[in-house]
Protein backbone atom coordinates (compact mmCIF):
# COMPACT_ATOMS: atom_id res chain seq x y z
CA UNK A 1 0.00 0.00 0.00
CA UNK A 2 1.39 3.80 -0.62
CA UNK A 3 0.50 6.68 0.95
CA UNK A 4 1.16 10.03 0.04
CA UNK A 5 1.96 13.05 2.88
CA UNK A 6 1.74 16.36 1.65
CA UNK A 7 3.40 19.67 4.33
CA UNK A 8 2.98 23.13 2.43
CA UNK A 9 3.00 21.78 -1.80
CA UNK A 10 5.65 18.93 -0.90
CA UNK A 11 4.94 15.37 -1.19
CA UNK A 12 6.53 12.53 -0.31
CA UNK A 13 5.35 8.68 -0.90
CA UNK A 14 5.29 6.08 1.72
CA UNK A 15 5.19 1.95 0.56
CA UNK A 16 4.85 -0.66 3.08
CA UNK A 17 3.04 -3.63 3.40
CA UNK A 18 3.03 -2.88 7.02
CA UNK A 19 -0.07 -0.82 7.88
CA UNK A 20 1.38 -0.73 11.09
CA UNK A 21 3.68 1.92 10.38
CA UNK A 22 1.79 3.66 8.26
CA UNK A 23 -0.94 4.49 10.90
CA UNK A 24 1.88 5.31 13.39
CA UNK A 25 2.69 8.10 10.98
CA UNK A 26 -0.81 8.99 10.02
CA UNK A 27 -1.96 9.11 13.52
CA UNK A 28 1.08 11.54 14.51
CA UNK A 29 1.03 13.80 11.66
CA UNK A 30 -3.04 14.14 10.80
CA UNK A 31 -3.10 17.69 12.52
CA UNK A 32 -0.10 18.95 10.43
CA UNK A 33 0.59 16.70 6.94
CA UNK A 34 -2.72 16.06 4.45
CA UNK A 35 -2.54 11.93 3.80
CA UNK A 36 -4.68 10.44 0.62
CA UNK A 37 -3.87 7.14 -0.73
CA UNK A 38 -2.63 5.91 -3.95
CA UNK A 39 -0.01 6.72 -6.16
CA UNK A 40 1.47 10.16 -7.23
CA UNK A 41 3.63 11.46 -9.93
CA UNK A 42 4.87 14.42 -8.27
CA UNK A 43 6.17 13.42 -5.10
CA UNK A 44 9.77 15.17 -4.35
CA UNK A 45 11.03 11.93 -2.54
CA UNK A 46 9.64 8.21 -2.55
CA UNK A 47 10.15 5.56 0.89
CA UNK A 48 9.42 1.98 0.12
CA UNK A 49 10.01 -0.05 3.64
CA UNK A 50 10.62 -3.59 2.64
CA UNK A 51 11.96 -6.74 4.37
CA UNK A 52 15.20 -6.96 2.95
CA UNK A 53 16.91 -5.47 0.16
CA UNK A 54 20.21 -5.80 -1.89
CA UNK A 55 21.23 -2.18 -2.63
CA UNK A 56 23.40 -2.65 -5.98
CA UNK A 57 24.88 -0.61 -8.06
CA UNK A 58 22.21 2.13 -7.93
CA UNK A 59 22.08 2.57 -4.00
CA UNK A 60 23.97 3.80 -1.18
CA UNK A 61 23.61 2.36 2.37
CA UNK A 62 23.83 5.14 4.17
CA UNK A 63 23.28 4.20 7.74
CA UNK A 64 21.92 0.95 9.66
CA UNK A 65 20.91 2.14 12.89
CA UNK A 66 18.62 2.30 13.97
CA UNK A 67 17.52 0.64 10.76
CA UNK A 68 19.27 0.00 7.44
CA UNK A 69 18.58 3.30 4.90
CA UNK A 70 19.18 3.38 1.37
CA UNK A 71 19.63 6.00 -0.80
CA UNK A 72 19.56 6.17 -4.49
CA UNK A 73 22.36 7.54 -6.23
CA UNK A 74 20.66 10.13 -8.85
CA UNK A 75 16.93 9.80 -7.66
CA UNK A 76 15.15 10.90 -4.73
CA UNK A 77 14.35 7.60 -4.05
CA UNK A 78 14.63 5.98 -0.52
CA UNK A 79 14.45 2.38 0.65
CA UNK A 80 14.60 1.27 4.15
CA UNK A 81 14.88 -2.06 6.00
CA UNK A 82 14.82 -3.38 9.37
CA UNK A 83 12.52 -1.22 10.78
CA UNK A 84 11.14 -2.96 13.79
CA UNK A 85 8.18 -1.48 16.16
CA UNK A 86 10.18 -0.21 18.66
CA UNK A 87 11.63 2.07 15.85
CA UNK A 88 8.78 3.75 14.75
CA UNK A 89 9.21 6.83 16.51
CA UNK A 90 12.60 7.46 14.83
CA UNK A 91 11.01 6.63 11.38
CA UNK A 92 8.60 9.31 12.04
CA UNK A 93 11.51 11.78 12.78
CA UNK A 94 13.41 10.77 9.50
CA UNK A 95 9.80 11.75 7.77
CA UNK A 96 10.00 15.04 9.20
CA UNK A 97 13.45 15.60 8.67
CA UNK A 98 13.10 14.90 4.71
CA UNK A 99 10.41 17.63 4.43
CA UNK A 100 12.09 19.76 6.39
CA UNK A 101 14.83 19.24 3.24
CA UNK A 102 12.29 19.23 0.56
CA UNK A 103 11.61 22.80 1.95
CA UNK A 104 15.20 24.38 1.78
CA UNK A 105 15.57 22.68 -1.50
CA UNK A 106 12.24 24.39 -2.92
CA UNK A 107 11.72 27.68 -0.76
CA UNK A 108 13.39 30.88 0.69
CA UNK A 109 13.18 30.00 4.72
CA UNK A 110 15.20 29.85 8.00
CA UNK A 111 14.62 28.20 11.26
CA UNK A 112 14.88 29.53 14.68
CA UNK A 113 13.75 27.63 17.48
CA UNK A 114 11.15 29.72 18.80
CA UNK A 115 6.93 29.08 19.67
CA UNK A 116 4.19 30.79 17.40
CA UNK A 117 0.88 31.32 17.57
CA UNK A 118 -1.91 32.92 15.55
CA UNK A 119 -5.47 34.06 16.05
CA UNK A 120 -6.69 33.39 12.60
CA UNK A 121 -5.41 36.77 11.40
CA UNK A 122 -2.09 36.61 11.73
CA UNK A 123 1.10 35.05 13.31
CA UNK A 124 2.86 36.11 16.48
CA UNK A 125 6.37 34.48 16.95
CA UNK A 126 7.92 34.15 20.79
CA UNK A 127 11.87 34.10 20.56
CA UNK A 128 14.33 33.88 22.82
CA UNK A 129 16.81 31.91 25.12
CA UNK A 130 16.10 28.82 27.70
CA UNK A 131 14.26 29.49 30.40
CA UNK A 132 12.93 32.62 29.09
CA UNK A 133 9.53 32.14 29.25
CA UNK A 134 8.69 31.03 25.70
CA UNK A 135 6.36 27.91 26.59
CA UNK A 136 4.52 29.92 29.54
CA UNK A 137 4.00 32.36 27.05
CA UNK A 138 2.59 30.12 23.96
CA UNK A 139 0.22 28.11 26.46
CA UNK A 140 -1.46 31.26 27.86
CA UNK A 141 -1.66 32.36 24.37
CA UNK A 142 -3.63 29.24 23.73
CA UNK A 143 -5.83 29.70 26.70
CA UNK A 144 -6.96 32.84 25.76
CA UNK A 145 -8.04 31.27 22.09
CA UNK A 146 -5.31 31.72 19.69
CA UNK A 147 -4.04 28.66 17.83
CA UNK A 148 -0.99 26.76 17.81
CA UNK A 149 2.01 26.83 14.74
CA UNK A 150 5.09 25.66 17.17
CA UNK A 151 6.80 25.68 20.49
CA UNK A 152 9.71 24.38 19.23
CA UNK A 153 11.00 24.49 15.80
CA UNK A 154 9.60 27.08 13.59
CA UNK A 155 10.22 27.40 9.91
CA UNK A 156 9.90 30.39 8.17
CA UNK A 157 9.11 30.84 4.40
CA UNK A 158 9.43 33.84 2.41
CA UNK A 159 6.82 34.56 -0.44
CA UNK A 160 7.01 37.80 -2.17
CA UNK A 161 7.04 40.58 0.68
CA UNK A 162 5.90 38.19 3.78
CA UNK A 163 6.88 36.02 5.56
CA UNK A 164 4.88 33.26 6.81
CA UNK A 165 5.33 30.48 9.49
CA UNK A 166 5.13 26.83 9.78
CA UNK A 167 5.36 24.40 12.58
CA UNK A 168 6.57 20.97 12.52
CA UNK A 169 4.39 17.76 14.65
CA UNK A 170 7.15 18.01 17.77
CA UNK A 171 6.59 16.77 20.53
CA UNK A 172 5.66 19.76 23.60
CA UNK A 173 8.49 19.73 26.22
CA UNK A 174 7.20 21.44 29.59
CA UNK A 175 8.97 22.45 32.97
CA UNK A 176 7.70 21.95 36.71
CA UNK A 177 6.89 25.97 36.84
CA UNK A 178 4.92 25.71 33.53
CA UNK A 179 3.25 22.82 34.74
CA UNK A 180 1.80 24.90 37.35
CA UNK A 181 0.34 27.18 36.18
CA UNK A 182 -1.99 25.04 33.68
CA UNK A 183 -3.05 22.43 36.82
CA UNK A 184 -6.53 21.91 35.34
CA UNK A 185 -4.73 20.65 31.74
CA UNK A 186 -1.42 19.14 32.65
CA UNK A 187 -1.85 17.90 36.22
CA UNK A 188 -2.00 14.04 35.21
CA UNK A 189 1.24 14.35 32.81
CA UNK A 190 4.25 12.31 33.92
CA UNK A 191 7.90 13.94 34.43
CA UNK A 192 10.40 12.45 31.76
CA UNK A 193 13.16 11.35 34.16
CA UNK A 194 16.13 11.84 31.36
CA UNK A 195 15.55 15.78 31.11
CA UNK A 196 13.27 16.25 34.22
CA UNK A 197 10.27 17.74 31.64
CA UNK A 198 6.65 16.83 30.78
CA UNK A 199 5.95 16.50 27.42
CA UNK A 200 2.38 16.54 25.21
CA UNK A 201 2.38 15.35 22.05
CA UNK A 202 0.48 17.93 19.02
CA UNK A 203 -2.37 15.51 19.54
CA UNK A 204 -2.52 15.98 23.09
CA UNK A 205 -1.90 19.63 23.07
CA UNK A 206 -4.48 19.92 20.47
CA UNK A 207 -7.24 18.03 22.64
CA UNK A 208 -6.09 19.47 26.16
CA UNK A 209 -6.33 23.13 25.04
CA UNK A 210 -8.91 22.87 22.51
CA UNK A 211 -7.21 24.87 19.76
CA UNK A 212 -5.89 23.82 16.34
CA UNK A 213 -2.95 23.59 13.97
CA UNK A 214 -3.19 26.35 11.88
CA UNK A 215 0.22 26.22 9.90
CA UNK A 216 0.95 29.03 6.69
CA UNK A 217 0.10 32.11 8.90
CA UNK A 218 1.51 35.70 8.22
CA UNK A 219 3.83 36.82 10.54
CA UNK A 220 3.09 40.06 11.81
CA UNK A 221 5.04 40.39 14.80
CA UNK A 222 7.80 38.79 17.00
CA UNK A 223 7.75 38.60 21.07
CA UNK A 224 11.44 38.32 23.08
CA UNK A 225 10.11 37.19 26.51
CA UNK A 226 11.64 37.97 29.77
CA UNK A 227 10.61 36.62 33.05
CA UNK A 228 10.67 39.13 36.16
CA UNK A 229 9.15 37.93 39.05
CA UNK A 230 8.77 41.06 40.73
CA UNK A 231 7.14 42.87 37.38
CA UNK A 232 3.42 44.02 38.59
CA UNK A 233 2.47 44.26 34.66
CA UNK A 234 3.69 43.36 31.61
CA UNK A 235 5.81 46.17 30.26
CA UNK A 236 6.82 45.93 26.53
CA UNK A 237 9.91 47.82 24.04
CA UNK A 238 10.37 48.12 20.52
CA UNK A 239 13.62 47.00 19.52
CA UNK A 240 15.91 49.23 16.82
CA UNK A 241 16.19 47.33 13.50
CA UNK A 242 20.29 46.94 13.90
CA UNK A 243 19.81 45.48 17.08
CA UNK A 244 16.35 43.61 16.30
CA UNK A 245 18.61 41.67 13.23
CA UNK A 246 21.34 41.36 15.07
CA UNK A 247 19.70 39.38 17.61
CA UNK A 248 17.72 37.36 15.53
CA UNK A 249 20.98 36.21 13.75
CA UNK A 250 22.20 35.05 16.76
CA UNK A 251 18.88 32.92 17.31
CA UNK A 252 18.22 31.44 14.15
CA UNK A 253 19.01 27.65 13.69
CA UNK A 254 21.33 26.84 11.33
CA UNK A 255 19.64 23.89 10.65
CA UNK A 256 16.81 22.20 12.22
CA UNK A 257 18.04 18.66 12.88
CA UNK A 258 21.77 19.40 12.41
CA UNK A 259 22.47 17.10 15.83
CA UNK A 260 20.59 14.08 14.34
CA UNK A 261 21.33 13.96 10.67
CA UNK A 262 20.56 10.49 9.21
CA UNK A 263 21.65 10.98 5.70
CA UNK A 264 24.38 13.59 5.48
CA UNK A 265 23.80 13.96 1.54
CA UNK A 266 19.86 15.41 2.64
CA UNK A 267 21.08 17.96 5.12
CA UNK A 268 19.06 20.95 5.43
CA UNK A 269 20.03 24.43 5.83
CA UNK A 270 18.87 28.05 6.47
CA UNK A 271 19.48 30.73 3.83
CA UNK A 272 19.94 34.67 4.71
CA UNK A 273 17.25 35.72 2.30
CA UNK A 274 14.32 35.05 4.42
CA UNK A 275 16.31 36.06 7.56
CA UNK A 276 17.10 39.48 5.98
CA UNK A 277 13.41 39.92 5.37
CA UNK A 278 12.84 39.95 8.76
CA UNK A 279 13.98 43.34 9.35
CA UNK A 280 10.82 44.68 8.25
CA UNK A 281 8.87 42.46 11.24
CA UNK A 282 8.94 44.60 14.55
CA UNK A 283 10.22 42.74 17.35
CA UNK A 284 8.90 43.53 20.90
CA UNK A 285 11.05 42.81 23.97
CA UNK A 286 8.73 42.01 26.68
CA UNK A 287 9.11 41.56 30.38
CA UNK A 288 6.32 39.44 32.02
CA UNK A 289 5.45 37.80 35.29
CA UNK A 290 3.37 34.62 35.53
CA UNK A 291 0.44 36.39 37.33
CA UNK A 292 -0.30 39.34 34.30
CA UNK A 293 -0.27 37.12 31.52
CA UNK A 294 -3.92 37.85 31.21
CA UNK A 295 -2.84 41.00 29.53
CA UNK A 296 -1.09 39.31 26.55
CA UNK A 297 -4.29 40.21 23.89
CA UNK A 298 -4.61 43.63 25.13
CA UNK A 299 -0.46 44.14 25.21
CA UNK A 300 -1.07 43.26 21.65
CA UNK A 301 -3.93 45.56 20.18
CA UNK A 302 -1.69 47.57 21.66
CA UNK A 303 1.36 47.11 19.69
CA UNK A 304 -1.11 46.66 16.19
CA UNK A 305 -2.59 50.29 17.36
CA UNK A 306 1.23 51.30 17.61
CA UNK A 307 2.76 49.95 14.00
CA UNK A 308 -0.93 51.33 12.61
CA UNK A 309 -2.00 48.09 10.97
Amino acid sequence: MKYVFKYMDIKISLSSENYSIIYYCINYFKNYFYCSVGDSKDVMISIDILECFSCGNNYVLETEEPFKIYVHRSDKKIIITNVEEKNYREFMRLIRELFVYCITLTKRCCFFHAACVTNGEFAVAIIGDKFAGKTTMCLNFLNLGWNFISNDKLVLVKNDNNIFCWGLPIALGIREGTKQLFTEKLNDLVIDQEDSRYYLTPNQLIDRFNIEVSNGQKLKMMLIPSFCPEARKISVTKMAEEEAINYLKNQRLESIYSDRKKINRLAAYSNDDSLNSLIKIPVYKVVINCENNNQLNDIIEDILKKEGK
